[in-house]
């Protein structure tokens, strides 16, 4: 049988495998208990309240964890002492010896030829041709063995001494097998609900847009399982991860908090419902163009709107809800009517109603004249004027000084009585009064034709 030689250094790393493989504790099966359909392990360090069961996060469910080989560090490999070379990582070459040519004698030139082993043409008799011949002494270079030693570096160790070979302790894979410690080989640990956790404000109410506010879920047991936050729709608000929530837009959302199982107690989602809102400007003042009667709402023009949200001031347009109602005189600063304003930000303000007073004027009364009559003295009175045009129920008065006016219509009959008429036609509120002027008079008579008779008679100078 071939003897290894093992080098002092690989028969220690084999010792040492040997002692950590035996030092590895032999786990016991451990009693279960049964949750629904879930086997849960009895408590072995660890609370067992039979309320519900998490996969151990130690071995995720095996029931075994990989731990580095102690006996090749985890490499997967042992280094042993060479066997072809002993561990030197040299072997011995022995070439022949070129000195004395594997002969092992000393040899000297030929003192006939001058080493040349010939003779002008001739091999020298005495060396035969060699050039040399051999003395009785041993070769200084190989001591007369006829090989000179050397080495060469081991092929199989490449001069190192040593070769790696897959560890036998764990098949040249670095890892060893050993029992789950935290579910004792079960792959599964027993846990219940954290009732404690909950939001700092379970029940924040509405906010604004734009608005932002933190609140925190946390556990009163001072559970380790981390605690991330989601919102159902990040367009309406979204959530960081401190709980800190910010309104974007107008809508109702949903905000979660998810607390992880610390294997103690399980994971648990808890939530709550927020209702984002616009803010409600109120309109503080406005300014509207006036209008006559007859015009519509159409034509009162909002010039300006003061809308505000608390210091704010917010920049919009009004209109009016319904622009074809035509408002009387009566009405003016007095009625109502709906108005709408509408916010240039509309994601962030709410379009609101208000009610708003205009301004109507009365409107000229048109299509009414008068006309000053001019009458031939008869000595009978007569009309001064003529009023004429559209009169629906209108109230016409008249005037010879344009400050006294009275129902009765002047009359004329004396060419001395010719004047300036004024009449003044008021029709309603919605109208303004409207005084009209002619010129009235009475023309003289002519005389008619006469003829006068001589007189023939006496002069009397008492006549």
């Amino acid at each position: 049988m071939k003897k290894v030689k093992i080098s002092k250094k690989a028969l220690a790393v084999i010792l040492a495998a040997v002692l950590v493989l035996s030092s590895f504790p032999v786990f016991s099966l451990v009693t279960v208990a049964k949750r629904g359909s879930i086997t849960c392990p009895t408590s072995k360090g660890f609370r067992n309240v039979s309320t519900g069961c998490e996969t151990c996060p130690q071995c995720e469910g095996n029931g075994t964890v990989e731990n580095a080989c102690t006996a090749c560090g985890g490499s997967g490999k042992t280094s042993n002492s060479c066997t072809d070379c002993g561990g030197s990582g040299q072997i011995p070459y022995f070439p022949d010896c070129y000195y004395c040519g594997a002969t092992g004698r000393e040899r000297n030139a030929c003192t006939y030829c001058g080493g040349s082993g010939y003779f002008v043409s001739v091999p020298c008799i005495e060396c035969s041709g060699a050039g040399y011949f051999y003395t009785g002494n041993d070769c200084e270079k190989c001591g007369g063995s006829g090989k000179l030693y050397s080495t060469l570096h081991c092929t199989v160790c490449h001069g190192t001494g040593t070769v790696e070979t897959d560890c036998t302790a764990c098949s040249g894979n670095g890892k060893v097998q050993s029992t789950c410690s935290m579910c004792q080989g079960t792959g599964t640990i027993s846990t219940q609900d954290d009732d404690s956790f909950t939001f700092s404000n379970p029940s924040p109410g509405a906010i604004f847009v734009g608005d932002a506010f933190t609140n925190p879920a946390f556990s009163g047991l001072n559970l380790t399982g981390d605690v991330t936050y989601s919102s159902s729709d990040d367009s309406i608000a979204s959530v960081d991860d401190s709980g800190t929530v910010t309104a974007h837009k107008a809508g109702i959302v949903t905000i979660t908090a998810k607390i992880e199982t610390d294997y103690t107690y399980s994971s648990k989602e808890i939530s709550y419902q927020l209702e984002i809102n616009k803010y409600r400007p109120q309109i503080e003042s406005y300014q509207i163009s006036p209008i006559i009667y007859g015009q519509s709402l159409q034509d009162a023009d909002f010039i300006s709107v003061l809308a505000k949200t608390g210091d704010e001031t917010v920049s919009g347009s009004a209109r009016w809800e319904n622009e074809s109602e035509t408002p009387s005189v009566t009405d003016s600063g007095q009625t109502t009517y709906k108005a709408i304003f509408t916010p240039d930000d509309t994601d962030v303000y709410e379009t609101v109603e208000f009610r708003a007073t205009v301004t109507v004027n009365p409107v000229d009364i048109t299509g009414v004249s008068v006309t000053g009559l001019d009458e031939t003295y008869t000595g009978e009175p007569f009309s001064a004027v003529e009023v004429t045009g559209t009169i629906n129920g209108d109230s016409i008065t008249y005037s010879t000084d344009g400050v006294n006016y009275s129902s009765s219509m002047p009359t004329l009959t004396d060419v001395a009585d010719s004047t300036t008429v004024y009449v003044k036609v008021v029709r309603n509120e919605n109208y303004n009064e409207l005084v009209l002027s002619a010129q009235a008079s009475v023309s003289p008579k002519e005389l008619g034709e006469f003829k006068l008779d001589a007189y023939n008679g006496t002069y009397d100078s008492e006549y």
